[in-house]
């Protein structure tokens, strides 16, 4: 990857030392053998990476991925932010908060159906004297099966009022956590595969940078083309994109992409990536699990789409014009 701005100093020093020899030198043709003209095919520091610059700029991808406020993956079904700080606090802990809510309907719940029976019961209690009082003079009169019922109404019936809503408040409850751990043990061999899925895929991933980078270089060295041996070494080892352009020649880019990136090639909404982050796969698992127990993120219901996907996907390269997109968003501080 060529920097222009890579050169400037170097130019810069070449000329202020020129300048100095044309000042000490006693006259110009004295030396007439020390002007010669460079080969052709003669290396310049102007067509040499600079290790520097690669490096700032690996930093500069990290930054993004760690810190960037811009709404940038569209990728994925749920809408991450670029920076994964962001990321985690516009989450905002989904699973504790999840449980929270879940704990709070549960508290809430049992509370309304404690204040309705105990409701129930005292206006029973409070209705009994004058249920007694009527059912006496039904009795008087003759009515003992309306004196009956009055008294049943009174006390009977209340009683059963009461207990069968804390009964129906207790029963929806344990349905709920019977439901999310039944949701949760469906939804963990998924996660556990995606786990998996994204660990070989990265690793894969990695040593195929590796490979590329050495057969670049072998091949370059097999040409005696020591600049184009020594950018791929440089922008490979130490960029966030190889010398060929591509993210898959370059080691920092690869690893940066596959763990608090986004990963690598890109599938569209809703599918992600062919090889998902380790970041995307703990975000997506944690929205699932979140999801398991009563939530509501838009996210698949399986964490191993890519289970599926051809190992040759990892080849396909991401583009420095990708690479360059990513550093260059700036934070919005919306979603």
């Amino acid at each position: 990857m060529h920097i222009s701005l890579r050169s400037y100093l170097l130019t810069g020093a070449v000329t202020v030392v020129g300048a100095g020899s044309l000042v000490i030198a006693p006259a110009a043709h004295t030396y007439p053998t020390m002007i010669a003209t460079q080969p052709s095919n003669a290396i310049t520091l102007a067509a040499l990476d600079s290790p520097l610059t690669e490096l700032l700029a690996t930093v500069s991808l990290v930054n993004n991925d760690l810190f960037n406020g811009a709404d940038l993956y569209g990728d994925y079904e749920w809408q991450p932010y670029q920076g994964l700080i962001p990321q985690f606090v516009y989450d905002a802990l989904p699973i504790l908060s999840q449980l929270v809510f879940n704990g709070s309907a549960y508290i809430g719940g049992s509370v309304d159906a404690l204040t309705t029976s105990v409701t129930i019961i005292s206006e029973a209690v409070w209705n009994l004297p004058s249920a007694v009082v009527t059912a006496a003079g039904q009795a008087v009169s003759g009515d003992v099966a309306g004196a009956l019922t009055t008294l049943t109404n009174a006390t009977v019936v209340p009683l059963q009022e009461a207990v069968g809503t804390v009964t129906a408040s207790a029963s929806a409850t344990l349905t709920s956590v019977v439901y999310s751990i039944i949701n949760l043990a469906t939804a963990i061999p998924g996660i556990v595969q995606g786990l998996v899925t994204t660990t070989v895929g990265s690793l894969s991933a990695a040593v195929s940078a590796a490979v590329n980078i050495g057969s670049q270089t072998l091949t370059a060295l097999s040409t005696l083309n020591v600049q184009t041996a020594w950018n791929v070494v440089v922008d490979g080892l130490l960029g966030p994109v190889g010398a060929d352009g591509t993210m898959a020649s370059s080691l920092p880019g690869t690893i940066e992409a596959v763990t608090i990136g986004p990963g690598l090639v890109p599938l569209g909404n809703p599918n992600g990536y062919a090889v998902p982050s380790v970041r995307m796969w703990a975000e997506q698992s944690k929205l699932q699990i979140a999801n398991a127990i009563g939530g509501s993120y838009p996210v698949p219901a399986a964490a191993a789409r890519t289970a599926a996907r051809s190992a040759a996907a990892v080849a396909v390269p991401q583009t420095a014009k990708a690479v360059k997109h990513r550093v260059s968003r700036k934070a919005t501080g919306t979603g």
